[in-house]
C-alpha cells in the first residue's frame, strides 16, 4: 500500500502495529489497580460489589470504614493467589505441627499445598504473594530438641539459605525485594529468625502469633495470626471448646512475657484473689 508522500510503501504490519505482550508484573499490578478501585467506589457509594450474594455485610463502629472492609474481602477472595515455592524437603518445610498450640503453622500450609485452596496460584506469574513453606516448629522439634542452645544461628541460617536459593532459581524475590514474600508461624522463636540479618528481611512479611512489638513485630508490615489449638494430626476444624456462656476461665497464658500486657492484665486479677 502507497502512503501520499510519492516512492514510500507502508506494509500491513506498519499500519496496524500488534500490542506489546504485558509482563506479568503488569498484569498484577492491573489487577490490584482494579480492586483499589472497587474498593474507594464502596468507599464513595456506600454499597459493596460482588458477583455473588453476600452473606455477611459488616457493621458498626467496630471497623474504620465498614464498606472499605468488607469490598477489600471481596477483592481477596476474587484475585488473591499465592505460590508455595516446592523447593525443600520435609520434616523442615512442606509441613508443620497439625496438633495442640502450633496447629494453625501446620494448618496453613497444609492448606496452601493441598491443591484445593481457591487461593493458589498455578504458576508463580499470576501470584500477588509467595509463601516460603519453612515450619519454625518443625526445625525446633526436628534440629534443636533436646535442646542444648537456645542460640536462633541455626534457624537463622536455614530460612536465609532457603531464601537464597529461591532468589537465585527465580525472579521473583529479587524484583521486589522480598516485600511479597511471606513465612507464617506459631513458635515463640519466629521473630527471631530476620534478627540475624535485617537487611535480607527488611521487606519480608511475618506472619506471626507472637506478635509483640517488644519483639520486632512490625504492624505495618507483618500480620498477626490467631493463635487456634488443633484437635487431630489431620487437617481438621480447630476445637472450639465450650459455648462463652460455660467457659469458667477468663484468660490463659503459657511461656514467657512476651511484653508488657500480661503483666498489666495479671494485676488486677491478682488484686481480686483470681
Amino acid at each position: 500500500m502507497r502512503s501520499p508522500v510519492a516512492g514510500h510503501v507502508i506494509t500491513e504490519k506498519q499500519q496496524s502495529p500488534l500490542p506489546e505482550k504485558k509482563s506479568s508484573l503488569e498484569r498484577i499490578e492491573e489487577d490490584l489497580a482494579r480492586a483499589r478501585a472497587a474498593i474507594h467506589k464502596a468507599v464513595r457509594s456506600q454499597k459493596y460489589s460482588s458477583d455473588k450474594e453476600e452473606s455477611f455485610i459488616p457493621r458498626g463502629s467496630l471497623y474504620r470504614n465498614s464498606f472499605a472492609f468488607h469490598q477489600s474481602h471481596i477483592e481477596m477472595m476474587k484475585r488473591f493467589k499465592v505460590w508455595t515455592y516446592m523447593e525443600g524437603e520435609q520434616p523442615l518445610a512442606h509441613v508443620g505441627p497439625l496438633k495442640d498450640i502450633y496447629a494453625i503453622e501446620g494448618q496453613f500450609i497444609a492448606e496452601m499445598e493441598s491443591g484445593m485452596s481457591p487461593f493458589m496460584a498455578s504458576h508463580p506469574d499470576e501470584a500477588h504473594a509467595f509463601l516460603i513453606p519453612i515450619s519454625v516448629a518443625n526445625i525446633v522439634e526436628y534440629i534443636y530438641t533436646p535442646i542444648t542452645t537456645y542460640s536462633r544461628d541455626q534457624l537463622q541460617g536455614l530460612v536465609e539459605d532457603y531464601i537464597r536459593v529461591v532468589a537465585v532459581k527465580y525472579p521473583y524475590w529479587n524484583r521486589s525485594n522480598g516485600a511479597d514474600h511471606f513465612m507464617v508461624s506459631c513458635h515463640d522463636w519466629a521473630p527471631d529468625v530476620s534478627s540475624g540479618n535485617p537487611k535480607l528481611f527488611k521487606n519480608f512479611i511475618r506472619v506471626l502469633c507472637n506478635a509483640n512489638t517488644s519483639e520486632s513485630f512490625q504492624p505495618q508490615r507483618d500480620v498477626s495470626l490467631p493463635e487456634v489449638y488443633g484437635p487431630a494430626r489431620n487437617l481438621a476444624y480447630p476445637s472450639r471448646g465450650q459455648a462463652p456462656r460455660n467457659r469458667p476461665i477468663l484468660a490463659f497464658f503459657a511461656g514467657g512475657a512476651h511484653g508488657e500486657i500480661r503483666e498489666q492484665f495479671d494485676q488486677p486479677l491478682e488484686r481480686h484473689g483470681h
